[in-house]
Formats: structure tokens, sequence, C-alpha cells
């Protein structure tokens, strides 16, 4: 995969709560999220790189979602933002997307899925 820069930071959850279901699908727990800083912590750590910017994921409807009601929970001013979503530009999940374009993926692991579906974006806009 390209180089660029990376940011990878667990963060605490309200009152370290965690759905088996997720702990299940991405294999972080409680005891992963008991001492990592608060999401306002790292937002200004990394508000610069969301804000007024173009901003990629896989499954957009869910995570762009999930960044919303988190500044929302915490009364944090919403972010603005152009939002691109792999799953809508190739209408696949990133498992078989991955497998049918030769690129490495540790499915579920943050910064590898978002690795892995910058490597296809880069090829949707024809960057390879």
């Amino acid at each position: 995969m390209g180089d660029f820069a990376t940011y990878n930071q667990l963060v605490y959850p309200p009152d370290n709560y965690s759905w088996n279901r997720f702990i299940d699908i991405h294999g972080i727990s409680p005891s992963d999220t008991k001492f990592p800083p608060i999401f306002p912590d790292v937002w200004e750590e990394i508000k610069y790189f969301i804000e007024g910017q173009n901003i990629l994921s896989h499954n957009g409807a869910f995570e762009f979602s999930v960044l919303n009601k988190t500044l929302d929970y915490y009364g944090m001013e919403t972010a603005q933002f152009k939002q691109h979503s792999t799953y809508k530009i190739y209408k696949k999940k990133l498992n078989i997307l991955c497998a049918e374009h030769g690129i490495q993926l540790k499915h579920h692991d943050a910064l590898n899925d978002a690795k892995a579906f910058a490597e296809l974006f880069k090829m949707h806009l024809n960057l390879d």
C-alpha cells in the first residue's frame, strides 16, 4: 500500500461501554479502552485533518453518522467535510473488493481498513 500519513488511536467510550457484537467484529474490548483519552481530547489532534476536507470511508452511512453522533454527545460542533464512500462507488464489501484487487486486508482493523479503502479510492480516481 502507498505511503501516506496515518493516525491510529483508541478512544475511551462513554462509560467504557462496548457492544459484544462489535467486540466480536473488531476485537477491541473494554480492557483495551480502559485508559485511552476521551474523544474531545483526540478531536483536538485530528480536527484539522477532517474539518473542510475530503473524507473517505468504506461504509460512510455508518461511519460518518458515528462521528457526528459522537460530536453531538460531547456537545461539540458538527464537522463539515465532503464525504466519500468506497461502498457507494463499488457496491461491494471491503473484504471482497480487496480480494478482487489484490489488496492485503486485516479486516476490521481500523488503520488497515482505512489503508485498503484508500487504495480502492485511488484506483477509482486512476491515481495508480
